[in-house]
């Protein structure tokens, strides 16, 4: 694979050189840009489309601890403490970050396959959270038990795993279901069982 090193020397020019008559080829002269050119052709050189980015550096006003991408999306989650009580969320095409209002401290959380939903827990609080992150509004979905950890599944389904030693979980069929559609498991981890001590 040619490098851009193998361009230069061709050319008999710079490392600099090429690199500038490739990002802004106005402030080369025509005839070295036309030696560079024909370089680039005999080589194959191909540029690294990484090496062309340019890093975009946005002012959040605290320190990050934490950027999560969500999935099919150009958001991120952003977290700015060890706690996870201070988040938002950042729009990659427009960097542009918004609060998520009354979120409080999330110890688990996923986001829907579609990217359409963050899903938060806390621990010893028996409920999830929803944020629609189109329009970042918040819903709750109650629970009998607290949660240890959330998942969302490749179908849209919620696991809700409360940390039972033989299984306990809550599986929600979507962000909008009531509490009648959630089916709760329970006793279903039974490896072992027989085997244990009174």
């Amino acid at each position: 694979m040619a490098t851009i090193r193998d361009v230069a020397r061709l050319a008999e020019v710079s490392v600099s050189t090429v690199s500038l008559a490739l990002s802004n080829p106005g402030r080369v002269s025509q005839k070295t840009l036309e030696r560079i050119r024909i370089a680039v052709a005999q080589v194959g050189y191909v540029a690294d489309p990484l090496a062309q980015v340019v890093p975009v550096e946005i002012d959040l006003g605290k320190p990050v601890h934490d950027v999560v991408p969500v999935p099919g999306r150009d958001l991120a989650l952003i977290v700015h403490d060890d706690a996870r009580t201070v988040l938002g969320v950042l729009d990659l095409t427009t960097t542009a970050t918004a609060p998520l209002l009354g979120a409080g401290q999330l110890d688990s959380y996923a986001f829907s396959p579609t990217g359409d939903y963050l899903i938060g827990a806390t621990r010893g609080v028996a409920r999830v959270g929803f944020v629609a992150l189109d329009n970042l509004h918040p819903t709750d979905f109650r629970l009998d038990d607290a949660p240890a950890q959330v998942l969302s599944t490749a179908n849209d389904k919620i696991f809700v795993d409360h940390g039972g030693p033989l299984g306990h979980a809550t599986i929600i069929p979507s962000p909008d279901a009531t509490r009648s559609q959630a089916i709760v498991l329970q006793g279903f981890l039974t490896n072992g069982l027989l085997d244990q001590d009174p």
